[in-house]
């Protein structure tokens, strides 16, 4: 599969949209427009609907992300190799890029 470079993605408030569409152990992304919850997992599963996670957020100039940043720092989840991000309260755009 080939890996999101470069790409803006829409992320809803209704379900969790997987950042990266291969496994991965390193990420960059960054939230261009609004407030997301980051969460990471095991695997192509999706987190449950209720749960939230790191918030990231964009506004008053400055924009909130993770830079080349592996997995196993940013969260304690073993084998952790897929991102996942949830709108916090209005759709937001989230730039992502990776190499599976």
């Amino acid at each position: 599969m080939m890996a999101q470079n470069q790409v803006s993605l829409v992320v809803g408030t209704e379900a969790w949209v997987q950042l990266t569409n291969a496994n991965v152990t390193q990420v960059t992304f960054q939230v261009l427009s609004g407030t997301v919850f980051i969460r990471y997992t095991n695997g192509t599963t999706p987190p449950g609907p209720s749960e939230q996670g790191a918030r990231y957020s964009a506004g008053d100039g400055t924009s909130e992300g993770e830079l080349r940043r592996l997995l196993a720092d940013l969260v304690s989840l073993a084998g952790a190799n897929r991102v996942w991000a949830r709108a916090a309260m209005n759709a937001s755009l989230v730039y992502v890029d990776h190499i599976p």
